[in-house]
């Protein structure tokens, strides 16, 4: 938690999501935090590709 509210690092982040069996991965540039509490970060994930259809099913299982 200390971590998170010295605010989000710049470099390339990599967002990993599990739905069931299936597990993908996305490298992301970009990402920004909403909220300190409850800590929250937002990242863009683009309709069509193949980590976002993932995340649709994910519900919580995945990481930055």
């Amino acid at each position: 938690m200390d971590a998170f509210n010295k605010g989000v690092t710049l470099g390339v982040y990599i967002v990993t999501v599990k739905a069931g069996d299936r597990i993908n991965g996305m490298t992301a540039a970009w990402i920004s935090r909403v909220s300190r509490n409850p800590p929250m970060v937002m990242v863009s994930i683009g309709h069509k590709s193949i980590p976002f259809k993932v995340v649709l099913h994910a519900y919580r299982n995945y990481m930055i």
